[in-house]
């Protein structure tokens, strides 16, 4: 086997490495990401229960008058009760199947 030839055969083996180890982290780099979207996928039901009554907390904290914040929460359940099936059934969709 002549030099050349040598020197091919380590920097075939030596570019396999490199394939291998980078379809490694391509694989590790896909994982994190399929775990981080069912995070958010899992989290997003709660979020959009959340978010009327994070609007509520935030209008009360900035207008003090109690009147307003009665009216706010009665609007709140007046449109809760309408879309209670909806929610219900975004949770029950997003609920991890066991």
């Amino acid at each position: 086997m002549t030099q050349a030839q040598l020197q091919l055969r380590v920097l075939q083996a030596r570019c396999e490495l490199d394939r291998q180890e980078l379809k490694a982290e391509i694989d590790g780099a896909r994982a994190q990401v399929h775990e981080r979207v069912q995070k958010v996928q899992n989290a997003t039901p709660w979020i959009a229960l959340a978010a009327p009554l994070a609007g509520l907390l935030f209008m009360r904290f900035f207008r003090g008058h109690r009147l307003a914040s009665l009216a706010a929460i009665t609007g709140f359940v007046v449109k809760f009760r309408d879309l209670w099936p909806m929610v219900s059934s975004l949770v029950s969709a997003f609920r991890p199947k066991t």
